[in-house]
C-alpha cells in the first residue's frame, strides 16, 4: 500500500533536486506552515503558489421557511419530480468549514464529476496509483 510521503522524505526530495541542504528546506517548510497558520488564524485564504489555495467556505444561516414554505412545489434535483412540500424548509444553522482548492500542477490532476472524465482520469498514471492504493 502506498503512502504519502513524510516531512523528511519530502525534505530529502527537495534537497536531491535542488542541491540545497535539507535542514534548510525543513525551516522552509516550517516558516511556510506558520504563515499559513496565521493566515489563517486571520481568517485570510492562504495560497501556496501552483499547489492549492486553503481558505474556509461560509453557508450563511436561514430562517424556517426561507428555502420554501409549506403547500409550495418543490422539485427534486435528483429525480426532476415536482411534489408539494409538507411543511416550511427548517433552520438552517451558520457554517463554517475549511476548504482546499488545487491550483496549477494539482489542478490538472483534478478528477472530475462526470463519469466519461472519470474513466478518463483512471487512466492516467494518478488514476492508476490512486486505484492500486484503494484496494
Amino acid at each position: 500500500m502506498a503512502t504519502a510521503l513524510n516531512k523528511t522524505e519530502v525534505c530529502r526530495e527537495l534537497a536531491a533536486s535542488t542541491g540545497l541542504g535539507a535542514q534548510a528546506i525543513k525551516h522552509v517548510l516550517d516558516d511556510l506552515a506558520e504563515l499559513a497558520g496565521d493566515e489563517l488564524e486571520a481568517g485570510n485564504d492562504f495560497i501556496v503558489p501552483g499547489i492549492c489555495k486553503v481558505g474556509y467556505a461560509y453557508t450563511a444561516p436561514k430562517k424556517k421557511g426561507e428555502r420554501w414554505l409549506k403547500g409550495s412545489v418543490k422539485v427534486n434535483n435528483f429525480t426532476g419530480e415536482e411534489s408539494i412540500a409538507p411543511t416550511d424548509s427548517p433552520v438552517v444553522k451558520a457554517k463554517i468549514r475549511m476548504k482546499l482548492s488545487p491550483l496549477g500542477v494539482a489542478r490538472r490532476l483534478k478528477p472530475g464529476t462526470k463519469p466519461e472524465v472519470q474513466a478518463a482520469f483512471l487512466k492516467t498514471t494518478a488514476g492508476k496509483a490512486v486505484a492500486r492504493r484503494a484496494k
